[in-house]
């Protein structure tokens, strides 16, 4: 045994690096291509399988370092103990401050106010759902640093997602099958975010909502309606809908966390940086008739603005409007000469087409 200790030392150091190293090349953009790689399915299998693979790495582990140690010098002493002291580095931060979770952790604190309290800018974006004449919102800078916000909109529990890597925000509900799940952020792939649910482990994509791997692989989240626009638009609304309504309007804004201000810095402006050069990295507007997915460069809107855009899509004449990704306007011309607003989605072209796989790209008209 003693023959062979450095290459059980070898092999000790290979298993108990490989659950780390695995997960951070497949989950984390780090190293070029792999998230453009299929590989959600290992990383999970060698995240189950993790402590296994520890295992196995103490006990040959233990078993090299004492021959090591009675047989070595001081220089292969030197060595093996570098070697350990890099191994429990790289574990005991890959589980806490290198952890997606721990970079881009949820609010300590979810608190609401009205929206003056937000100091938020007239043209920053925000989510808003509606429950009757309930609203709340959630500004999208915070959301993109936190991820997933689990809050509620009255009775009705919601999971408020954002994706910095596509551009993709989408809110669920966190019930499944009766249970209210909790989420964590395990990193991306496919440069979407991957959360994995408390009660079984299983990791989930952020903008389908569909578990891809699992016991639970092939279920989808139940989407909740959302809508995007920016704080001035939200201001109108809210003025509109307290004026024409026989009831009381009730609207607020998710605050931040006071406690993680210098944590969420970063996303400041998110909102409203957005690549028009018609790259991977351009927005697309998502929006679907019937059963059919379409997209539109959100570039051509510009290029047309202050004009509206119009195309004909199928049977469907329709009106975009709009010089601001969180703030489109889509409008669809009926058969009986009214209108209906068609709901839409904002993604990075190579989101909305790995995402979207059947849609179809709008030919310019």
């Amino acid at each position: 045994m003693a023959r062979f200790r450095w290459l059980l030392f070898f092999v000790s150091t290979v298993l108990l690096l490989a659950p780390v190293l695995v997960n951070m090349a497949a989950l984390m953009p780090i190293i070029p291509g792999a998230q453009e790689a299929d590989v959600l399915g290992t990383a999970w299998y060698v995240y189950q399988g993790r402590w296994l693979f520890v295992a196995l790495g103490l006990v040959l582990f233990f078993v090299s370092g004492r021959h090591i140690l009675r047989r070595g010098r001081w220089w292969s002493i030197s060595l093996a103990s570098i070697v350990v002291l890099v191994v429990v580095a790289l574990h005991v931060l890959s589980n806490t401050m290198m952890s997606a979770e721990a970079m881009f952790a949820e609010p300590h604190i979810v608190q609401h106010g009205q929206l003056e309290q937000a100091g938020l800018s007239d043209d920053d974006g925000l989510i808003v759902v509606r429950d009757g004449n309930r609203l709340r919102a959630w500004p999208i800078d915070l959301v993109a640093h936190h991820h997933k916000i689990a809050d509620s909109i009255g009775s009705t529990a919601v999971l408020v997602t954002y994706c910095t890597m596509c551009h993709t925000g989408r809110v669920y509900s966190p019930v499944i099958d009766g249970t209210h799940e909790r989420f964590r952020l395990v990193g991306a792939n496919f440069y979407n975010a991957v959360f994995e649910d408390e009660s079984t482990g299983s990791w989930w994509y952020q903008a389908t909502g569909e578990c891809a791997v699992g016991s639970r692989k092939g279920s989808v989240l139940t989407d909740i309606p959302f809508e995007t626009m920016t704080v001035s638009t939200f201001r109108t609304l809210v003025d509109s809908l307290r004026r024409d309504s026989a009831s009381t309007v009730i609207a607020d804004v998710f605050l931040p966390d006071t406690s993680m201000t210098s944590e969420v810095q970063w996303a400041k402006g998110y909102s409203k940086r957005f690549d028009t050069t018609g790259g991977r990295r351009s927005l697309v507007i998502g929006f679907s008739l019937g059963d059919s997915t379409y997209g539109v460069p959100f570039a051509r809107l510009l290029r047309s603005y202050p004009k509206p855009y119009r195309v004909t899509v199928g049977s469907a004449d329709l009106t975009f409007s709009g010089n601001n990704p969180n703030d489109v306007v889509i409008v669809q011309a009926t058969s009986d000469s009214t209108s209906r607003r068609v709901p839409y989605t904002v993604d990075h072209y190579h989101a909305w087409r790995r995402f979207s796989p059947s849609g179809v790209f709008v030919s310019e008209q």
